[in-house]
């Protein structure tokens, strides 16, 4: 084994020495208001880069892609969502999650409903899963 070095241990006073700092202080929890709607993650957007100098280089024109209507706007009071079931908010469309059918069913949070489930918090949050964006129809806009 060559070119094996041996170190010698730290000493007493190395030892006392060492500092140890406390863990960084994690940010507070906010809550969510009290009712519930549907949330959007906020767009990508891609970047394009310009060129400054040289010549132009042509570019393909992107197509229009045209949304899909939106469904019924999502109705608060409505308790009888299905699984599968499609709402509009904000111009965006959202989807009853099967296995959160109960929730999608309950626009204001409670805390009581932690009684009867643990996890009824995650739940109710991800009762609705954003789709994509949608297209108001002038009959939609005038309900």
């Amino acid at each position: 084994v060559e070119n094996l070095q041996v170190t010698d241990a730290p000493t007493q006073s190395e030892v006392k020495n060492l500092q140890v700092t406390d863990a960084p202080t994690p940010a507070p929890v906010t809550d969510k208001p009290a009712t519930q709607e549907p949330t959007l993650l906020a767009p990508v957007v891609p970047v394009v880069a310009i060129q400054s100098e040289g010549p132009t280089v042509p570019t393909a024109a992107v197509p229009e892609v045209a949304l899909p209507a939106c469904p019924p706007a999502w109705d608060t009071s409505k308790t009888t969502y299905e699984a599968g079931e499609y709402i509009e908010v904000q111009s965006h469309i959202f989807q009853c999650h099967a296995l959160y059918v109960e929730y999608c069913n309950i626009a204001e949070w409670d805390e009581s409903l932690l009684e009867t489930n643990p996890n009824a918090k995650f739940m109710w949050d991800d009762a609705w899963t954003h789709i994509e964006p949608c297209t108001i129809t002038a009959t939609q806009g005038d309900e």
